[in-house]
């Protein structure tokens, strides 16, 4: 899912109980990708600020350990 292309609100607010129910739901599954270059939305957006609210989103540290170093290793090997 893509904030800035999904939500309403500039803050992204309106993402965070899904993000959250996804997490809760299927930690297994998800893993964390930048949508770079954010094509249409060039220059507007830093992959870092996406990455931050994502640590906001996961305050869970082993959840967030799964979304961004084990559900990629074990899907890309």
């Amino acid at each position: 899912m893509c904030t800035y292309r999904y939500s309403n609100s500039l803050d992204y607010a309106d993402t965070v109980q899904l993000v959250r129910d996804l997490v809760n739901a299927v930690p297994e599954r998800l893993v964390w990708g930048s949508d770079f270059p954010h094509v249409g939305h060039e220059g507007k957006y830093a992959t870092e600020d996406f990455l931050y609210l994502l640590e906001q989103w996961v305050p869970d540290v082993r959840a967030l350990d799964r979304i961004l170093v084990e559900n990629p290793r074990t899907l890309y090997g």
